[in-house]
């Protein structure tokens, strides 16, 4: 219990510090906000938001994929995707782990344990976190190792980086193992160790990696609306941007990684172009988030609802 506590406050605190870090920034310099309700801006906005709601969904599949390894058992996705954009939603409560316990209380009473729902949740998190880690250091290895040279005194040399690499992967997978530290090991090693898993890594890693580029591509779009950029130029920022998503997930006690996510990506993008046109697309990638993840609630809820009428319908006949 004061783990959890000294958690908050330390996410609390953090979560302070990064929004001081980005007011300070907007105050400074002078930015168009009459940009963001340009038509194509908002067009693309909208086209952002429908790849981000689909990609929660294609999230929930690789959820379900997962489910049934640990489980042993057919579940049907219609069955996971509810629970999964319910608890997606849960992860802006404060503590910022909300949204994996409510997996496990939704899915209660379902016949799969604790254990094995907990278990999926961790490997889910940990596919999708390695996947961004993996492109955002492909994409922007440069600009970190100067930030770390800058700030930290890393030399910027590639037996460094890779072991900076990795050092981060195998953090990245504590803390989340961490955030579900009541798991035995030893009764899930088996299924970690086994050739379907590897399998199923692999091939979720793959389908995280398609749905990265598709999400680059919108993205890509995006900007270009606001400012025009090079190939190169992006390809350093939507770097920035998928290493600041996983750092705000895997950072303690932050709600959804707010302020911890722009703060990050703000610090390692705002050399790259104009600061004013990072800061803009800060506030428009958040509101791009919430409204995803929203509609995505909404439409599980929808369809939740249409299932179940149906159901009714049929055990009337």
């Amino acid at each position: 219990m004061k783990n959890n506590i000294y958690l908050k406050i330390i996410g609390y605190i953090l979560v302070i510090a990064s929004f001081y870090y980005i007011i300070r920034l907007l105050m400074t310099f002078e930015i168009e906000w009459s940009v963001l309700l340009l038509p194509r801006v908002i067009l693309f906005s909208v086209l952002y938001i429908i790849i981000g709601t689909v990609s929660l969904y294609i999230s929930a599949y690789i959820w379900k994929r997962i489910l049934c390894l640990f489980s042993k058992r057919d579940i049907s996705f219609t069955v996971v995707y509810p629970v999964y954009m319910k608890a997606n939603i849960a992860k802006y409560l404060p503590g910022g782990i909300m949204n994996y316990v409510g997996r496990n209380l939704l899915l209660k009473g379902m016949g799969m344990s604790q254990m094995q729902i907990a278990g999926s949740s961790i490997v889910e998190i940990a596919i999708g976190q390695f996947s961004m880690l993996a492109i955002a250091l492909l994409l922007s290895h440069n600009i970190i190792v100067a930030v770390l040279q800058e700030y930290v005194f890393v030399p910027g040399n590639l037996f460094i980086y890779i072991a900076l690499t990795l050092v981060v992967a195998v953090v990245v997978f504590i803390v989340i193992f961490l955030r579900y530290k009541k798991l035995s090991l030893n009764d899930l090693l088996q299924t970690f160790l086994s050739v379907d898993f590897f399998k199923l890594f692999f091939s979720n890693s793959f389908i995280y990696v398609v749905v990265i580029i598709i999400t680059s591509g919108s993205y890509y779009l995006l900007i270009n609306t606001i400012e025009s950029v090079t190939i190169s130029q992006f390809l350093v920022i939507f770097g920035a941007l998928l290493l600041s998503a996983v750092i705000g997930v895997v950072t303690p006690g932050v709600p959804a990684g707010i302020g911890i996510r722009e703060a990050v990506f703000v610090f390692i993008a705002q050399d790259v172009c104009d600061i004013e046109v990072i800061l803009l697309m800060t506030v428009l990638q958040r509101v791009i988030l919430i409204t995803s993840d929203v509609i995505a609630f909404i439409v599980a809820l929808i369809l939740e609802k249409l299932q179940n009428r149906s159901v009714q319908i049929v055990d009337k006949k």
